[in-house]
């Protein structure tokens, strides 16, 4: 079955795993699960250097080499001319890090240089990292960022902004509020979620009993947490051939333009 991993990292991250460093070790992790392509993000932007970590990003991983697509980390405080410097690069993809880059995404004025990267994109996609799952929670202080995940404001930036795709990652709903998690899916067609914080394969199977497959899109979070038991999660668990081509493949091929 073709996959597609929506959230893999790359450099170091000392805390829960050696990382990955070198393109031919993530390359063997993608073939040997037979994933097709990734959205890569640098460790090294995510919590540490974001500038730096980029630039290691684009030039260890050219646009479209092996499949890989890189996704920099993007950080709205940089001022219009550094934002614009990087999406010259003609980078697909882009990460927003709120948690850590402590600004809210209902700050319009200085979220503009970055949406206005969007719109002349046919099809834009945005990785959002809003917060972390309860379980990851205890890092935060480790790492630096805020935990907390708002959902009313990703909620609102979602229908502000209608045309951008936003897959919300390294988070997930607690299993008792996954009716509410679904509702809020549904109302909002340019929302989704990948899977990389979804421990619990009877998420993945309530959400697709709710009808919200198609919301859904495979992640690993390689580089940091396994690759194999992420694709174990959605393999074996009990939903249909079909969902499971939708999550693992179907629902970001549009947007990585495989």
């Amino acid at each position: 079955m073709k996959k597609i991993d929506i959230n893999v990292f790359f450099g170091r991250w000392g805390i829960r795993s050696k990382g990955c460093y070198s393109i031919p070790e993530l390359r063997h992790n993608l073939e040997k699960h037979k994933v097709e392509s990734a959205a890569v993000t640098s460790t090294v932007a995510l919590v540490t250097d974001t500038k730096a970590g980029n630039q290691w990003l684009l030039e260890e991983i050219p646009k479209n080499k092996h499949g890989l697509k890189p996704a920099i980390c993007v950080n709205p405080y940089w001022g219009e001319g550094d934002i614009k410097a990087f999406f010259e690069k003609d980078t697909p993809l882009v990460r927003l890090f709120p948690a850590l880059h402590n600004y809210s995404l209902q700050n319009e004025k200085l979220l503009a240089p970055v949406l206005s990267y969007f719109e002349p994109q046919k099809n834009p996609l945005v990785l959002l990292t809003a917060g972390v799952t309860p379980q990851f929670a205890a890092l935060a202080p480790v790492v630096g960022f805020n935990p907390a995940i708002n959902w009313p404001e990703i909620i609102a930036f979602a229908r502000g902004h209608p045309k951008l795709n936003i897959v919300v990652t390294g988070s997930a709903p607690e299993y008792f509020q996954v009716e509410d998690f679904a509702n809020m899916l549904k109302s909002n067609p340019n929302l989704y979620f990948e899977t990389s914080c979804w421990h619990q394969a009877g998420l993945l199977e309530k959400i697709c009993r709710l009808g919200c497959a198609h919301k859904i899109m495979f992640g690993s979070a390689f580089g940091i947490l396994d690759m194999g038991s992420a694709v174990e999660k959605i393999m074996f668990a009990s939903i249909s051939e079909n969902e499971k081509k939708l999550v693992f493949y179907e629902n970001a091929a549009p947007f990585l333009q495989t």
